[in-house]
């Protein structure tokens, strides 16, 4: 079994493509990379397969876009890895971010149950290339952190490794018909079954926002309410009080956010 199948949905990133492939282009064999064409129309097909020979690579294609949710869901089912992890193809992993990550799930075999860590989070890098500076942000202390206390970034899936036996067993997907907030709900899945999300300090990912393209770059009216939607429809599934009350908690922030306010001013 391999031991991390890094999952790269792609769709119209041929400017970055490149960047982020090269950056997982490893031998290691316990590491597998499952890249998917999301029906791109920019040449990103054609760089991807450029990439089909590498030792590692799974490529695969779809004719039509079916959107990130979608393939990364497309990517949980060819995964083979004990854990999973997810990598924008406008992004990077840092030189280390690999074996970092390998180096945890290590830690993580060594633990008396498995179990107790389905969902680790890690540190990242964000480049910024305006002032063409790599800093590092958030960074969160090692441990676990609950319901009360979620680690800053706890609801993006790009700075995690996920137990793929722990996502099969409780059906955990992405909502495909979100066109923003699918991290949030996917780990907020993820707390629903599992109460904590256990921080590693080392650093893995390298977050660039030179894409004017991308979907934090483009938020509007329609995409904030779909998302809040997806958060309603979690409160009606058979809950917790608790994990009700950490949904409820969510919603709040995001109604009482500038963004939020910004871009719906406080319209149901």
């Amino acid at each position: 079994m391999k031991r991390l199948s890094i999952i790269i949905p792609v769709y119209n990133e041929a400017p970055f493509l490149r960047r982020c492939l090269d950056s997982v282009n490893c031998l290691h064999p316990s590491v597998e990379i499952i890249v998917i064409d999301d029906g791109s129309t920019d040449g990103s097909a054609e760089i991807c397969d450029e990439y089909r020979d590498n030792v590692n690579f799974k490529i695969g294609h779809h004719r039509t876009n079916w959107g990130v949710s979608m393939t990364r869901t497309h990517g949980i089912l060819l995964a083979e890895g004990k854990y999973i992890t997810f990598l924008d193809s406008d992004d990077e992993m840092s030189k280390d971010g690999i074996w970092n990550m390998l180096e945890v799930i290590r830690e993580a075999n060594a633990l008396p149950v498995l179990e107790d860590r389905p969902v680790i989070q890690f540190n990242h890098f964000r480049h910024y290339y305006r002032t063409n500076k790599t800093v590092t942000k958030y960074k969160n202390r090692i441990g676990n952190y609950y319901y009360d206390n979620l680690p800053k970034m706890w609801c993006m899936v790009w700075n995690k490794i996920y137990l793929r036996s722990f996502i099969v067993e409780h059906k955990i997907g992405f909502e495909h018909q979100l066109q923003y907030g699918e991290d949030e709900i996917f780990n907020l899945r993820c707390l629903k079954y599992h109460a904590s999300i256990y921080c590693a300090d080392e650093l893995t990912t390298i977050k660039h926002f030179d894409n004017q393209g991308s979907i934090c770059h483009n938020l509007n009216k329609e995409k904030l309410l779909g998302q809040t939607d997806a958060l309603i429809r979690l409160l009606n599934e058979d809950n917790s009080q608790v994990f009700d009350a950490l949904v409820r908690n969510v919603i709040s922030e995001h109604w009482n956010s500038d963004l939020f306010k910004k871009i719906i001013g406080g319209d149901m």
